[in-house]
Protein backbone atom coordinates (compact mmCIF):
# COMPACT_ATOMS: atom_id res chain seq x y z
CA UNK A 1 0.00 0.00 0.00
CA UNK A 2 1.37 3.54 -0.70
CA UNK A 3 0.61 6.40 1.87
CA UNK A 4 0.19 9.96 0.45
CA UNK A 5 2.34 12.42 2.36
CA UNK A 6 -1.16 14.14 3.44
CA UNK A 7 -1.91 10.86 5.35
CA UNK A 8 1.09 10.73 7.06
CA UNK A 9 1.05 14.82 7.92
CA UNK A 10 -2.80 14.87 9.30
CA UNK A 11 -2.00 11.46 11.25
CA UNK A 12 1.23 13.09 12.57
CA UNK A 13 -0.57 16.02 13.48
CA UNK A 14 -3.04 14.07 15.46
CA UNK A 15 -6.15 16.62 15.21
CA UNK A 16 -8.37 14.53 12.94
CA UNK A 17 -9.52 10.67 14.88
CA UNK A 18 -10.60 10.00 11.40
CA UNK A 19 -6.27 9.56 10.58
CA UNK A 20 -5.79 8.24 13.64
CA UNK A 21 -8.12 5.31 13.35
CA UNK A 22 -6.79 3.94 10.14
CA UNK A 23 -3.23 4.70 10.97
CA UNK A 24 -3.77 2.57 13.48
CA UNK A 25 -5.20 -0.16 11.80
CA UNK A 26 -2.44 -0.04 9.50
CA UNK A 27 0.09 -0.22 11.77
CA UNK A 28 -1.54 -3.06 13.55
CA UNK A 29 -1.83 -5.29 10.26
CA UNK A 30 1.62 -4.43 9.11
CA UNK A 31 2.88 -5.88 13.35
CA UNK A 32 0.55 -9.41 12.10
CA UNK A 33 2.69 -9.07 8.75
CA UNK A 34 -0.23 -8.76 6.00
CA UNK A 35 0.72 -5.15 4.58
CA UNK A 36 3.23 -3.47 3.85
CA UNK A 37 3.76 0.42 3.15
CA UNK A 38 7.34 1.53 1.80
CA UNK A 39 8.39 5.06 1.72
CA UNK A 40 9.57 6.99 -0.90
CA UNK A 41 11.83 9.61 -2.31
CA UNK A 42 8.67 11.72 -2.94
CA UNK A 43 7.65 11.55 1.09
CA UNK A 44 11.45 12.48 2.13
CA UNK A 45 11.27 15.81 -0.31
CA UNK A 46 8.16 16.81 0.61
CA UNK A 47 9.14 16.44 4.14
CA UNK A 48 12.52 18.47 4.08
CA UNK A 49 10.50 21.37 2.58
CA UNK A 50 8.04 20.98 5.20
CA UNK A 51 8.51 23.94 7.96
CA UNK A 52 6.95 22.23 10.80
CA UNK A 53 4.13 21.86 12.92
CA UNK A 54 2.93 23.07 16.59
CA UNK A 55 6.27 22.70 17.24
CA UNK A 56 7.36 19.40 16.05
CA UNK A 57 9.86 19.20 13.17
CA UNK A 58 10.31 17.69 10.03
CA UNK A 59 12.99 15.44 11.04
CA UNK A 60 10.19 13.89 13.95
CA UNK A 61 8.00 13.33 10.66
CA UNK A 62 10.58 11.46 8.46
CA UNK A 63 11.21 9.44 11.39
CA UNK A 64 7.40 9.02 12.30
CA UNK A 65 6.87 7.83 8.24
CA UNK A 66 10.10 5.40 7.78
CA UNK A 67 8.79 3.81 11.18
CA UNK A 68 5.45 3.17 9.57
CA UNK A 69 7.02 1.77 6.63
CA UNK A 70 9.03 -0.93 9.06
CA UNK A 71 12.01 -0.07 7.08
CA UNK A 72 10.71 -0.79 3.60
CA UNK A 73 11.52 2.02 0.57
CA UNK A 74 10.43 2.20 -2.34
CA UNK A 75 13.59 3.21 -5.65
CA UNK A 76 13.21 6.52 -6.27
CA UNK A 77 10.95 8.00 -8.68
CA UNK A 78 13.63 8.20 -11.47
CA UNK A 79 15.06 5.38 -10.85
CA UNK A 80 11.67 3.09 -11.43
CA UNK A 81 10.68 5.48 -15.04
CA UNK A 82 14.44 4.29 -15.94
CA UNK A 83 13.17 1.20 -15.57
CA UNK A 84 10.00 0.91 -17.51
CA UNK A 85 11.75 2.93 -20.33
CA UNK A 86 14.72 0.53 -20.75
CA UNK A 87 12.19 -2.12 -20.98
CA UNK A 88 9.53 -0.91 -23.40
CA UNK A 89 12.62 0.27 -25.51
CA UNK A 90 14.16 -3.56 -25.33
CA UNK A 91 10.44 -4.63 -26.56
CA UNK A 92 10.77 -2.37 -28.90
CA UNK A 93 14.05 -3.45 -30.43
CA UNK A 94 13.15 -6.98 -30.34
CA UNK A 95 9.96 -5.66 -32.25
CA UNK A 96 8.05 -7.50 -29.65
CA UNK A 97 4.20 -5.98 -29.00
CA UNK A 98 3.69 -3.12 -27.25
CA UNK A 99 2.29 -4.03 -23.84
CA UNK A 100 2.43 -2.06 -20.17
CA UNK A 101 5.53 -3.94 -18.45
CA UNK A 102 5.58 -3.80 -14.81
CA UNK A 103 8.01 -5.80 -12.31
CA UNK A 104 7.85 -5.47 -8.89
CA UNK A 105 11.45 -5.47 -8.49
CA UNK A 106 11.76 -1.92 -10.40
CA UNK A 107 10.49 -0.40 -7.72
CA UNK A 108 11.32 -2.54 -4.98
CA UNK A 109 14.91 -3.88 -4.13
CA UNK A 110 14.14 -6.29 -1.71
CA UNK A 111 11.45 -9.00 -1.61
CA UNK A 112 8.75 -7.55 0.94
CA UNK A 113 6.38 -10.51 0.37
CA UNK A 114 8.38 -12.18 3.85
CA UNK A 115 8.17 -11.47 7.77
CA UNK A 116 9.70 -8.32 8.61
CA UNK A 117 12.57 -8.36 11.11
CA UNK A 118 12.55 -6.57 15.20
CA UNK A 119 14.80 -3.93 13.10
CA UNK A 120 16.14 -2.39 10.02
CA UNK A 121 19.01 -0.20 9.78
CA UNK A 122 18.10 3.73 8.49
CA UNK A 123 20.72 4.96 5.61
CA UNK A 124 19.77 8.58 4.84
CA UNK A 125 19.95 9.68 1.35
CA UNK A 126 21.14 12.74 0.01
CA UNK A 127 19.10 15.74 0.67
CA UNK A 128 19.32 19.11 -1.55
CA UNK A 129 19.37 22.22 0.05
CA UNK A 130 16.22 23.27 1.40
CA UNK A 131 15.77 26.56 0.29
CA UNK A 132 16.21 25.71 -3.27
CA UNK A 133 13.85 22.91 -3.16
CA UNK A 134 11.33 25.20 -1.72
CA UNK A 135 12.16 27.39 -4.40
CA UNK A 136 12.05 25.14 -7.27
CA UNK A 137 8.39 23.92 -5.70
CA UNK A 138 7.11 27.66 -5.83
CA UNK A 139 8.14 28.03 -9.33
CA UNK A 140 6.63 24.93 -10.82
CA UNK A 141 3.69 25.98 -8.98
CA UNK A 142 3.86 29.40 -10.20
CA UNK A 143 4.51 27.92 -13.87
CA UNK A 144 1.65 25.88 -13.37
CA UNK A 145 -0.71 28.90 -12.73
CA UNK A 146 0.34 30.43 -14.81
CA UNK A 147 -0.55 28.40 -17.99
CA UNK A 148 -4.15 27.90 -16.21
CA UNK A 149 -5.11 30.61 -18.52
CA UNK A 150 -4.02 28.79 -21.77
CA UNK A 151 -5.55 25.14 -21.26
CA UNK A 152 -8.76 27.23 -20.30
CA UNK A 153 -9.07 28.57 -23.98
CA UNK A 154 -7.52 25.30 -25.82
CA UNK A 155 -8.80 23.43 -27.68
CA UNK A 156 -7.00 20.25 -27.43
CA UNK A 157 -9.03 17.11 -26.70
CA UNK A 158 -8.02 14.74 -24.40
CA UNK A 159 -5.99 12.44 -26.11
CA UNK A 160 -4.14 15.39 -28.05
CA UNK A 161 -3.37 16.51 -24.50
CA UNK A 162 -2.00 13.04 -23.37
CA UNK A 163 0.01 12.99 -26.54
CA UNK A 164 1.47 16.03 -25.86
CA UNK A 165 2.55 15.29 -22.59
CA UNK A 166 4.50 12.35 -24.37
CA UNK A 167 6.10 14.50 -26.63
CA UNK A 168 7.22 16.71 -24.13
CA UNK A 169 8.62 13.63 -21.89
CA UNK A 170 10.73 12.60 -24.85
CA UNK A 171 11.77 16.49 -25.71
CA UNK A 172 13.01 16.98 -22.22
CA UNK A 173 15.09 13.56 -23.00
CA UNK A 174 16.92 14.50 -25.79
CA UNK A 175 17.52 18.06 -24.59
CA UNK A 176 19.28 17.62 -21.47
CA UNK A 177 21.23 14.85 -22.89
CA UNK A 178 21.92 16.77 -26.00
CA UNK A 179 23.04 19.68 -23.31
CA UNK A 180 25.11 16.89 -21.59
CA UNK A 181 27.02 16.13 -24.36
CA UNK A 182 27.56 19.49 -25.54
CA UNK A 183 29.29 20.26 -21.60
CA UNK A 184 31.13 17.67 -22.34
CA UNK A 185 32.68 18.06 -25.51
CA UNK A 186 33.15 21.86 -24.29
CA UNK A 187 35.15 20.51 -21.24
CA UNK A 188 33.02 20.61 -18.40
CA UNK A 189 33.12 17.57 -17.07
CA UNK A 190 30.68 18.87 -14.34
CA UNK A 191 28.04 17.79 -16.31
CA UNK A 192 28.58 14.41 -15.22
CA UNK A 193 27.59 15.33 -11.54
CA UNK A 194 25.47 18.36 -12.32
CA UNK A 195 23.39 17.54 -14.97
CA UNK A 196 19.95 17.14 -14.78
CA UNK A 197 18.29 13.32 -14.22
CA UNK A 198 16.41 13.20 -17.07
CA UNK A 199 19.53 13.33 -19.08
CA UNK A 200 20.35 9.38 -18.17
CA UNK A 201 17.44 8.61 -19.85
CA UNK A 202 19.04 8.59 -23.35
CA UNK A 203 22.49 7.99 -21.87
CA UNK A 204 20.66 4.18 -20.89
CA UNK A 205 19.42 3.44 -24.17
CA UNK A 206 22.47 3.82 -25.88
CA UNK A 207 23.90 1.03 -23.87
CA UNK A 208 21.66 -1.19 -25.90
CA UNK A 209 22.62 -0.49 -29.05
CA UNK A 210 25.74 -1.69 -30.76
CA UNK A 211 29.01 -0.26 -30.79
CA UNK A 212 28.92 -0.95 -34.55
CA UNK A 213 26.23 1.25 -35.20
CA UNK A 214 27.31 5.38 -36.05
CA UNK A 215 26.05 7.58 -33.12
CA UNK A 216 23.76 8.94 -35.46
CA UNK A 217 21.78 6.27 -36.62
CA UNK A 218 21.27 5.37 -32.73
CA UNK A 219 19.87 8.90 -32.03
CA UNK A 220 17.27 8.43 -34.88
CA UNK A 221 16.63 4.98 -33.21
CA UNK A 222 15.79 6.46 -30.05
CA UNK A 223 13.89 9.11 -31.54
CA UNK A 224 11.64 6.42 -33.17
CA UNK A 225 11.14 4.77 -30.01
CA UNK A 226 10.10 7.86 -28.61
CA UNK A 227 7.54 8.36 -31.33
CA UNK A 228 6.51 4.51 -30.60
CA UNK A 229 3.61 2.77 -29.24
CA UNK A 230 5.94 0.83 -27.25
CA UNK A 231 7.10 4.77 -25.78
CA UNK A 232 3.24 5.26 -25.05
CA UNK A 233 3.27 2.09 -23.00
CA UNK A 234 5.45 3.38 -20.44
CA UNK A 235 3.38 3.08 -17.35
CA UNK A 236 4.49 6.27 -15.10
CA UNK A 237 4.51 8.26 -18.48
CA UNK A 238 0.60 7.22 -19.09
CA UNK A 239 -0.81 7.69 -16.25
CA UNK A 240 1.06 10.77 -15.79
CA UNK A 241 -0.31 11.96 -18.97
CA UNK A 242 -3.82 11.05 -18.39
CA UNK A 243 -4.15 12.17 -15.34
CA UNK A 244 -2.72 15.88 -16.54
CA UNK A 245 -4.96 15.58 -19.33
CA UNK A 246 -8.26 15.03 -16.88
CA UNK A 247 -6.85 17.95 -15.02
CA UNK A 248 -6.95 20.42 -18.09
CA UNK A 249 -10.56 19.40 -18.74
CA UNK A 250 -11.54 20.41 -15.40
CA UNK A 251 -9.58 23.93 -15.68
CA UNK A 252 -11.86 24.08 -18.90
CA UNK A 253 -14.92 23.54 -17.56
CA UNK A 254 -13.99 26.46 -14.65
CA UNK A 255 -12.04 24.90 -11.96
CA UNK A 256 -9.15 27.10 -10.63
CA UNK A 257 -10.89 30.37 -12.11
CA UNK A 258 -9.33 32.13 -9.66
CA UNK A 259 -5.62 32.19 -9.80
CA UNK A 260 -4.83 33.30 -6.00
CA UNK A 261 -6.67 30.80 -4.45
CA UNK A 262 -5.93 28.15 -6.89
CA UNK A 263 -1.92 28.68 -6.23
CA UNK A 264 -1.80 26.72 -2.60
CA UNK A 265 -4.21 24.57 -3.96
CA UNK A 266 -1.79 22.98 -6.78
CA UNK A 267 1.63 23.51 -4.25
CA UNK A 268 1.88 20.41 -4.36
CA UNK A 269 -0.20 18.89 -7.06
CA UNK A 270 2.90 17.75 -9.46
CA UNK A 271 4.72 16.08 -6.68
CA UNK A 272 1.29 14.00 -6.04
CA UNK A 273 1.08 13.06 -9.89
CA UNK A 274 4.91 11.96 -9.93
CA UNK A 275 3.80 10.18 -6.96
CA UNK A 276 0.43 8.56 -8.16
CA UNK A 277 1.83 8.07 -11.23
CA UNK A 278 5.23 6.17 -10.61
CA UNK A 279 3.82 3.98 -7.77
CA UNK A 280 0.36 3.80 -8.31
CA UNK A 281 0.87 0.76 -11.10
CA UNK A 282 2.64 -1.20 -8.23
CA UNK A 283 0.37 -1.19 -5.28
CA UNK A 284 -2.98 -2.65 -4.34
CA UNK A 285 -4.25 -0.03 -2.66
CA UNK A 286 -3.20 3.67 -2.79
CA UNK A 287 -4.09 5.95 -0.23
CA UNK A 288 -4.38 10.20 -1.47
CA UNK A 289 -6.03 13.41 -0.74
CA UNK A 290 -9.74 14.07 -2.11
CA UNK A 291 -8.56 15.89 -5.34
CA UNK A 292 -6.36 13.62 -6.83
CA UNK A 293 -8.46 10.39 -5.69
CA UNK A 294 -11.14 12.20 -7.57
CA UNK A 295 -9.17 13.00 -10.15
CA UNK A 296 -7.57 9.45 -10.71
CA UNK A 297 -11.62 7.97 -10.63
CA UNK A 298 -11.71 9.23 -14.04
CA UNK A 299 -12.61 6.24 -16.14
CA UNK A 300 -9.77 7.22 -19.08
CA UNK A 301 -7.17 7.33 -15.95
CA UNK A 302 -5.91 3.56 -16.64
CA UNK A 303 -4.51 3.68 -13.27
CA UNK A 304 -7.57 1.37 -11.58
CA UNK A 305 -8.51 -0.42 -14.99
CA UNK A 306 -5.05 -1.23 -16.37
CA UNK A 307 -3.57 -2.08 -12.91
CA UNK A 308 -6.30 -2.77 -10.38
CA UNK A 309 -5.08 -0.11 -7.57
CA UNK A 310 -7.79 0.33 -5.38
CA UNK A 311 -7.79 4.16 -4.56
CA UNK A 312 -9.07 5.71 -1.48
CA UNK A 313 -9.10 9.13 0.41
CA UNK A 314 -11.12 10.47 3.03
CA UNK A 315 -14.38 10.16 0.94
CA UNK A 316 -14.21 6.24 1.30
CA UNK A 317 -12.54 5.39 4.55
CA UNK A 318 -14.92 3.00 5.67
CA UNK A 319 -14.11 1.20 2.34
CA UNK A 320 -10.39 1.53 3.55
CA UNK A 321 -11.60 0.03 6.29
CA UNK A 322 -13.40 -2.57 5.34
CA UNK A 323 -10.46 -3.71 3.13
CA UNK A 324 -8.38 -3.67 5.69
CA UNK A 325 -10.69 -6.25 7.75
CA UNK A 326 -11.14 -8.34 4.99
CA UNK A 327 -6.96 -9.06 4.77
CA UNK A 328 -6.66 -9.61 8.41
CA UNK A 329 -10.02 -12.23 8.46
CA UNK A 330 -8.20 -13.79 5.87
CA UNK A 331 -5.59 -15.00 8.31
CA UNK A 332 -5.25 -18.65 8.85
CA UNK A 333 -4.29 -20.62 11.70
CA UNK A 334 -1.22 -21.63 10.81
CA UNK A 335 -0.02 -17.44 10.15
CA UNK A 336 -1.69 -16.80 13.57
CA UNK A 337 0.27 -19.46 15.41
CA UNK A 338 3.22 -18.15 13.53
CA UNK A 339 2.50 -14.52 15.40
CA UNK A 340 2.29 -16.19 18.55
CA UNK A 341 6.02 -17.48 17.72
CA UNK A 342 7.28 -14.59 17.13
CA UNK A 343 5.87 -11.79 19.09
CA UNK A 344 5.28 -14.06 22.49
Amino acid sequence: MYLDQFFFSGTFKENDSRFQSVAEKIQDLAAKQLIVTPFSSVHEDETHIWRGYAGRSKDELMEFIKRSARGHEFEPTYSVENAQIVQAFSSFLDKRQPTLHIEEKDVLRENVHCWDDYMWIDVGRYIQDIDEMRDRKDETTNTLVDQLEAWRNSSNTFEQNVDREFRDAAQIYLDTFLTYMQRLAAGDFMATLDSPISSEIVQSLLHYLSDDVASEEKIKTIVQFFKSDHFRNVASLRVFGEMFAVFIEQVKGGAFANKEKARPRLAGFMNDLRHISTYGPYVDAFVMDQYMANLVRDGRVSLRAEFGTKIYSLNNLDDLLSWLDGLENQMNDEHTKALAIAYG
